[in-house]
Formats: C-alpha cells, structure tokens, sequence
C-alpha cells in the first residue's frame, strides 16, 4: 500500500460520534469534477487583487462590530452577521460575473442564476473549537440552491470535509479568495474542529431566475439564525 493510499480514521463526537476519513486535501474546478463530487466545486482566485483586498477590509470591520451567536444552526461555536443589501460587499458577491462563473462549472446556466432577493448573504467566523458535523444542506427552493462558501481569511488548522460521489470523504483546507459551490441536498459535507486560528468566510445562495420556495416554514426557520 502507498502512502497515498493511507487511510487514518479518527472518531470526534459532534451530535454523536462521526467517522471522518483522512486523506490527501484536493482541489477541483471543473464541471467534470463537480459531478464527480457529487455536487461539489472549488474556485480559486475567485476575486481580482484589489476587489479582494477591499472584501478583507470591509470583512474585517463587520468581524469587529457585527458579529453574533448563531441559534438554530447545526454549527457549534460560529459566529456570524447578515450583511447589509446596500452594501459594497453584496454588490461585489450578487455581481453577475461571479454568478456566470458559478453556473459555468456547475453546469446550471439553462435558467440562468441569480441571487434570491429574500434569502440574505452572510459573514460567519470559526474561531478555536468552532466545528459542524456532516450534514446536507437544506434544499429552499423548488430546484435546489447553490450554496457557496467564500473564504476571506484562514489561519486555522481546520479541514472542510464531503462525501464524493464514489463515497469517498475528501478534504480541502480552503485558501483566502477561493470559493466552495455545493448544491443543496445531494453533498453531505462537515468542518472540521478548529484547534487553533480563525477562518472568516462569507456565505449566500445562488437560485435558478424565477424559482419558487419549496416549502415556507422550512423557509421561514432557515432565516432565524441570527435573529
């Protein structure tokens, strides 16, 4: 057996105990590797140098002033905001430059996507001991919505998990500037514990143009986690 092919398994309890697989981290940036994850894709260098440094900056200013405990979440440990609709931060992320590239390697362009206008974009921060289990992202609407996940500072040991579609668990530490796109109710994915550091991450959903909500009390306790 190669090195590569070691598998070290470790047992954590998080809402029971969860085995999670250790194996080389990843990276995968196209359609092919999307399906071949089961619903997962991974952009780097998602914002040019001076876009970037500007969401570091207003970024690091909501992270002083605006964040909160999370309730009714499956995240132990976060911290987070909504982030304002007037913003320059959610004008850079509703841009639909960045929706394009969303749709081009998740290969979901027939309906074109947009960003819901009653779902918000949020600011989250993991800081030390900060964790999610494996789970599936809830689906909201009617075709289920891109999640993506924006990594805006990391200089934490944690690792964000999946189960690909051979049933593999992989794992990716994610880089400032690079963005993970999972569809919602087909990828079971975790966090990894955070042992030291932080990583600060800015999350929002990408929906098909004129999709409707699947079910509205679902809908309505998905909206509470910073109420």
């Amino acid at each position: 057996m190669t090195e590569l092919q070691l598998v070290f398994i470790e047992l954590y309890a998080v809402m029971g105990l969860l085995l999670l697989v250790h194996i080389p981290a990843v990276s995968c940036t196209s359609l092919k590797e999307y399906r071949l994850n089961n619903g997962l894709v991974i952009l780097p260098s998602v914002f040019p140098p001076s876009d970037f440094k500007l969401i570091r900056e207003l970024s690091k200013d909501l992270c002083k002033n605006s964040l909160r405990k999370e309730t009714n979440s499956l995240a132990r440990g976060r911290l987070g905001s909504r982030i304002a609709k007037e913003s320059k931060l959610h004008e850079l992320f509703t841009d639909g430059s960045i929706l394009s590239r969303i749709e081009r390697v998740t290969g979901r362009g027939e309906n074109r996507l947009v960003a819901p206008r009653d779902f918000p974009l949020e600011i989250r921060k993991y800081v030390k001991g900060a964790h999610m289990p494996f789970h599936y992202d809830e689906q909201l609407y009617k075709k289920p919505q891109i999640e993506f996940v924006y990594t805006v500072e990391n200089s934490s040991d944690s690792y964000t998990c999946w189960v690909d579609a051979r049933g593999e668990t992989q794992k990716v530490r994610t880089e400032p500037n690079s963005m993970i796109c999972i569809q919602a109710a087909t990828v079971s994915h975790a966090v990894t514990p955070l042992k030291r550091g932080e990583r600060v991450i800015i999350k929002g959903l990408a929906i098909d143009e004129g999709v409707g909500i699947l079910d509205e009390k679902a809908f309505k306790e998905a909206l509470q986690t910073y109420l």
